[in-house]
């Protein structure tokens, strides 16, 4: 039985550090029934992010490539990975997260279950040490905080995954092409899947958990746009 192919896509830009952790956990994870390759769209850094990506390629057993995009905007990043990804599953990945070690066999699972194309998982926030003891539930949403619980499922109602922690078949691209480039600062990940919805493909959510990691400034910003909601 031929085994199949994910390939791992993580758009960065000048965040070389959270990239090493990111990549860490991308590079540990258990594929035990299917292969991973991890690419990443380098859109036009200037720190170490190059030299970062060799070190972690150097010792990773599974494939690690650098690609650069000289083409500002995350839509940009998003579609040069689509066209260097190999696999028939598409996963994206964030520079400021960190994978549980089941990450991708849990979105994979989902898929299998659920018979979707497109599937989305559970994002929580890595609060910063110096961050408030409580931050609620609005604030976390803010920060991009996804909880999506439980069993793998159908997503049916408007509260749509997030293009940090969603895997694509190819076939959606192939039929309804890519992300949005004039989206360039964010929203082509909701607008992609609404698009393959209305083409007749399946969205499902699923417990594939990753962690959001919050610099410090981010949570106060996010409280103070909270208190001006109140």
């Amino acid at each position: 039985m031929k085994i199949q192919l994910v390939s791992v896509i993580v758009p960065t830009y000048n965040r070389h550090e959270m990239l090493r952790n990111a990549l860490l956990s991308l590079t540990s994870q258990q594929t035990g029934n299917f292969d991973c390759e991890i690419i990443v769209i380098d859109n036009g850094s200037t720190d170490s992010t190059r030299s970062v990506v060799a070190e972690i390629a150097a010792s990773s057993r599974v494939t690690v490539s650098y690609v650069r995009e000289e083409t500002q905007g995350y839509s940009e990043a998003l579609n040069r990975g689509v066209r260097e990804a190999r696999g028939a599953w598409l996963a994206f990945f964030d520079d400021d997260q960190l994978a549980e070690p089941n990450w991708l066999e849990e979105l994979l699972s989902a898929a299998s279950l659920t018979k979707a194309q497109l599937v989305g998982g559970c994002i929580r926030v890595q609060l910063p040490p110096g961050a408030p003891r409580v931050v609620g539930p609005i604030c976390r949403g803010l920060l991009g905080e996804q909880p999506y619980d439980g069993t793998a499922r159908v997503c049916l109602g408007k509260r749509i995954p997030s293009g940090g922690n969603m895997m694509i078949a190819r076939e959606v691209f192939n039929s309804i092409g890519l992300f949005d480039t004039s989206m360039a600062i964010g929203g082509c990940d909701c607008e992609f899947i609404t698009r393959a919805r209305a083409a007749g493909f399946t969205v499902a959510t699923s417990p594939a958990l990753v962690h959001h990691v919050v610099s410090l400034h981010r949570v106060r910003r996010s409280e103070e746009h909270t208190s001006e909601l109140q």
